[in-house]
């Protein structure tokens, strides 16, 4: 969503591990951007398995990092 060259650098991280990762089942991972600002953005995750059961959750908060022009 952002622009190539423009970095980010973690403000904030929180990871929800709720039932234990399955070994050799395939997983599914979502991600989504749930909002973006010019300085800030903010997403969460999550990790399921094949049936549907939420094995993970974690949101982030990032700064924003574009280069000054000038």
């Amino acid at each position: 969503m952002l622009e190539a060259g423009v970095g980010i650098g973690t403000i904030d991280l929180n990871v929800k591990m709720l039932k234990a990762v399955p070994l050799e089942q395939d997983l599914v991972a979502e991600g989504r951007v749930i909002n973006i600002s010019r300085s800030l953005g903010v997403s969460e995750a999550s990790l399921r398995d094949a049936d549907g059961t939420l094995l993970a959750h974690a949101t982030a908060t990032c700064a924003i990092l574009r280069q000054q022009s000038g």
